[in-house]
């Protein structure tokens, strides 16, 4: 916000209501927070949500990296005045302290015990990649040699894992990117008998799992 002509504030001292100094002020900070959001498959997000828009104050500069719904986000928000704020001491305080209500909401105030917080712009976003119509098919299931393993809807690149009841990997292979349907042999001869759960993992994220049992 630009004000034109610029105007003369006085500094009071809270405690003497003396006035101790003069400061020209020509604007005003406006901050605009906007939310978008998007599903894990989907490449495109939402129309951005103004989330500062309030009749008095602009909401504040804080929101968590998990919200409970899109329509109550919290926000820090800096709260109305009340004429108690005031310094009675000063002339300045006195005439708001007499001013109604409505009209001291509307005076922008920053109180000096606000905290600030660190915004960085984000200018472009990666599309996530679609894998949300991976699937895997393991078959024979139980083995005791090998397993054969069928991936489909691969769209990036891709490791097939196996893992065990410990939750370790045993076994991993790289798949590349495939329209249809490609099979991979899993040699599982040198595995302990148990029971494995055979992973689809692309970006670091499992996509599809399904279930092996080894036997001797």
């Amino acid at each position: 916000i630009t004000i034109n002509p610029p105007q003369t504030a006085i500094q009071y001292d809270q405690q003497t209501g003396q006035p101790t100094g003069e400061v020209q002020v020509d604007s005003l900070p406006v901050f605009n927070i906007f939310l978008a959001y998007r599903s894990l498959s989907d490449a495109g997000w939402s129309q951005p949500k103004n989330l500062t828009e309030d009749r008095y104050f602009n909401k504040g500069t804080h929101i968590p990296r998990i919200v409970p719904s899109l329509s109550q986000i919290p926000l820090l928000v800096l709260r109305s005045l009340a004429p108690s704020d005031w310094n009675q001491q000063s002339p300045a305080g006195r005439l708001l302290a007499s001013a109604p209500q409505d009209f001291v909401n509307r005076i922008y105030d920053i109180p000096h015990d606000v905290s600030y917080a660190l915004v960085s712009a984000v200018s472009s976003v990666e599309p996530t990649a679609a894998v949300s119509q991976a699937r895997l098919t393991v078959s024979p299931t139980p083995a005791s040699d090998q397993i054969e393993v069928a991936c489909a809807g691969i769209t990036s690149n891709g490791q097939l894992v196996v893992v065990n009841s410990l939750g370790q990997i045993v076994l991993e292979r790289t798949l590349s990117p495939s329209s249809g349907v490609q099979g991979t042999m899993l040699d599982v001869h040198a595995l302990p008998a148990g029971s494995y759960s055979i992973q689809l993992r692309v970006q670091g994220s499992v996509v599809a799992t399904a279930p092996a049992l080894i036997v001797r």
